[in-house]
C-alpha cells in the first residue's frame, strides 16, 4: 500500500510537470474494508482483510507535422486480492497517430499472474508479453480498409523456451458501397504454437467475402440479393487437418401495393464441405418462404404464408413444409379503449419426425398442425391509469410430447397515478402446459407490485414486491422486497440506497411412504453509496455492501465491504 502511494503522487508529479500541446489522465485509489462471516466444523469463522487499488492513466497529445496527431499513453493498475498477500500490477503503453483519413495504434503489455500446477500444490509466476497493433483507412469514393495484428507470449518462471505458449492473429477487412452494390472481405490467420511436451503448432486461415445488391422501385417493388463464400483451412504442424467451404446465397422481393394485395418472397440458400484426414461430408440447407397478404379495410388483414426448408447432410434428407393462414384484427372501440385479435393456424408436413410411444416403440408422423389465439386490450380511458391485458393459447394437434399439446399464456399490467409525484403499478403473468385444457390452471405466476415517489428531480423513491411460483416435481415460492432511495444536493452530493429481502420456499415429496418436506432460505442484500465532488476534477466515493446468503446445509455466510475511492483528473 505505501509503495503503491508512492507510485500515485510520482505520477502526480510527472503528470504536472510535463510540457506539451496537451496532457490529461485519469488518477484512482480506492481502499476497501472486508469482512467475511461463515460456517465451519466448530461455529463460525471470521476473517477480515484491506484491500487497495490504484490506477493511472496518462496521455500525451502533440501535432505531428501539421495535420497528424500523436499521443503518448499508459494505463497503470494494481490490484490486491482478498484474503492473500497476493497483488498483481499490470501496464499498458499507447502509441497512437490518426489524422483524417486514418488512424494507427498500437499498444504493450507485459505483467504477470501467480498460478498452480495441474496438481494445486505449486505456486508459478506466469509472464505475459501483450501485443496489439491496429491500422485502418476510409477515404471518400474509396474502399476503407482495417488491419489489426495481435501477438500474445506467455511462459513460466524458470521455465523459459521449455514451457513457453505463443499466439499471433492477422485479421484485415475491407468494404465498399457504391449506390445499391456493396462488398465486403476479411481474411483472418491464426497462429499459436506450445513449445511444451515435444511442441504443437497450430495455424487456421479463413476467408470470407460477401457481393450484394439492393434495388427499390415505386411501381416494381424491392429486391435484395446476396452472395458469399467463407473458407477455412487448419494446418496442425504443417500438416494439413481440416479443410473447409461454404456457399451462401439469399434473395428477397417485396411487391408494390396492387388492389389491396401485396406480397414478398424470399430464399436463402446454403451449401458447404469439410474435408478432413480421410472424411469428407457435403451439408445443404436452403429456405423458401412466400406470403400474400390482403387487406380489405384498415382494421381487418388476411395473411396466407408458404414456406419450404430442405436439409441435406451426409445423404440424409430433412423436409419441412408448412402452410399458414393468419387474420388479424385491430379496433379501437371507444376512447381510450383499443383491442387487437389474431388467429393462425399453421400446417406442417415434415419428412423425418418420430414420436416416442407409450410402450417404449416410435412411429413417424409427418403432419401436424399448430392453432394460435392471440388477443390483447389496453384501456386507458383516464390519463392517470392505463391497464394491457393481453392472452395467447396455443394447441399442438400432434406433439412430439403430450403435456406439450395446450400452452396458454395470460397477463395484465395497470399503472396509475396517484398524485403528480407518485405512480403504482401492479402486473400478473401466469403460464400453463399441458396434455387438455385447464382454464384456471397455471404452470408458473408473477405477481409484481411497486411504487414510486418522485417529489423532486433530486428525490427518488421506489418501493417493489415480486412474488413468483414454480408447479412441478419441486414446488417453489419466492418473495422478494426492494426498498430503494436515491437524494442528490445539486453538485455537492449524491447518494443512495438499496435493501432487499426475500424468502424463497421449496417444496417436495420425499421418502416412502411420501411426505412433504419444506424449506426456506432468507438471503437479505443492503447496498448503500454516496459520491461527494469535491471539485471540478475530483471525486470521492463511499460505498457499502451487505450479503447473507443462507444455505441448507452449513448455514449462512456473512459479507461486509467498505470501499472508498478518490478519483482526480488530471
Amino acid at each position: 500500500m505505501f509503495r503503491s502511494g508512492i507510485l500515485v503522487a510520482l505520477l502526480c508529479v510527472v503528470g504536472t510537470s510535463a510540457l506539451g500541446d496537451r496532457l490529461y489522465g485519469n488518477l484512482s485509489f480506492s481502499y476497501q474494508r472486508l469482512r467475511e462471516t461463515s460456517p465451519d466444523s466448530l461455529g463460525f469463522k471470521t476473517r477480515t482483510d484491506d484491500l487497495t487499488q490504484e490506477s493511472a492513466i496518462l496521455n500525451y497529445e502533440d501535432a505531428l507535422f501539421t495535420k497528424n496527431q500523436l499521443r503518448l499513453g499508459m494505463n497503470l493498475n494494481r490490484r490486491e486480492y482478498s484474503f492473500s498477500s497476493y497483488h498483481e500490477f499490470r501496464p499498458i503503453f499507447y502509441l497512437d497517430l490518426r489524422s483524417f483519413g486514418y488512424t494507427i495504434s498500437s499498444s504493450y503489455s507485459p505483467y504477470r499472474r501467480l498460478v498452480t500446477d495441474a496438481a494445486g500444490t505449486r505456486l508459478f509466476y506466469q509472464h505475459f508479453r501483450d501485443w496489439r497493433s491496429s491500422l485502418s483507412t476510409s477515404y471518400t469514393n474509396w474502399p476503407s480498409f482495417g488491419m489489426t495484428y495481435t501477438s500474445n507470449r506467455n511462459w513460466y518462471e524458470g521455465y523459459i523456451y521449455t514451457r513457453d505458449a505463443r499466439s499471433s492473429n492477422l485479421v484485415m477487412q475491407s468494404s465498399y458501397l457504391y449506390h445499391g452494390l456493396s462488398y465486403q472481405a476479411s481474411f483472418n490467420s491464426l497462429k499459436a504454437s506450445f513449445l511444451q511436451g515435444g511442441g504443437t503448432d497450430n495455424h487456421t486461415r479463413t476467408l470470407s467475402s460477401t457481393v450484394g445488391y439492393s434495388k427499390s422501385a415505386v411501381r416494381l417493388g424491392t429486391i435484395n440479393t446476396s452472395y458469399s463464400l467463407y473458407t477455412t483451412r487448419r494446418y496442425d504442424n504443417d500438416l494439413l487437418s481440416i479443410k473447409s467451404r461454404t456457399h451462401a446465397v439469399s434473395a428477397m422481393y417485396s411487391s408494390p401495393t396492387l388492389l389491396k394485395f401485396n406480397g414478398n418472397a424470399s430464399y436463402s440458400g446454403r451449401f458447404f464441405r469439410t474435408e478432413q484426414v480421410v472424411i469428407s461430408r457435403d451439408y445443404r440447407n436452403e429456405i423458401f418462404a412466400g406470403q400474400l397478404s390482403v387487406a380489405p379495410t384498415g382494421y381487418l388483414s388476411f395473411d396466407l404464408t408458404k414456406g419450404y426448408q430442405l436439409g441435406t447432410e451426409s445423404g440424409r434428407n430433412q423436409i419441412t413444409e408448412y402452410v399458414a393462414f393468419s387474420s388479424h384484427m385491430t379496433r379501437y372501440l371507444r376512447n381510450g379503449v383499443d383491442t387487437r385479435f389474431s388467429v393462425t393456424r399453421t400446417v406442417f408436413q415434415q419428412s423425418d419426425r418420430v414420436l416416442q410411444l407409450a410402450d417404449d416403440s416410435t412411429t413417424s408422423r409427418g403432419q401436424y398442425s399448430l392453432d394460435t389465439y392471440y388477443g390483447s386490450l389496453v384501456m386507458g380511458p383516464y390519463n392517470y391509469m392505463k391497464t394491457y391485458l393481453d392472452a395467447s393459447l396455443t394447441h399442438n394437434s400432434d406433439p412430439v410430447d403430450p403435456n406439450q399439446r395446450y400452452q396458454m399464456t395470460g397477463g395484465i399490467d395497470t399503472r396509475m397515478n396517484l398524485s403528480r409525484a407518485t405512480e403504482a403499478r401492479f402486473a400478473y403473468s401466469a403460464l400453463y402446459q399441458g396434455s387438455r385444457l385447464r382454464l384456471g390452471h397455471s404452470y408458473s405466476q408473477s405477481y409484481n407490485a411497486g411504487v414510486t415517489y418522485i417529489p423532486e428531480s433530486n428525490i427518488n423513491v421506489n418501493i417493489t414486491y415480486i412474488y413468483s411460483t414454480y408447479n412441478a416435481a419441486i414446488r417453489t415460492k419466492t418473495g422478494s422486497l426492494t426498498g430503494y432511495v436515491s437524494y442528490a444536493f445539486r453538485h455537492a452530493f449524491s447518494m443512495y440506497v438499496s435493501v432487499n429481502r426475500q424468502e424463497q420456499i421449496r417444496e417436495e415429496l420425499v421418502g416412502v411412504p411420501t411426505v412433504l418436506q419444506r424449506s426456506t432460505l432468507r438471503p437479505q442484500s443492503v447496498n448503500a453509496q454516496m459520491i461527494m465532488y469535491l471539485s471540478r476534477r475530483t471525486t470521492l466515493s463511499i460505498s457499502y455492501l451487505y450479503t447473507k446468503s443462507p444455505s441448507l446445509t452449513v448455514g449462512a455466510t456473512t459479507n461486509r465491504s467498505l470501499q472508498t475511492i478518490l478519483n482526480i483528473q488530471v
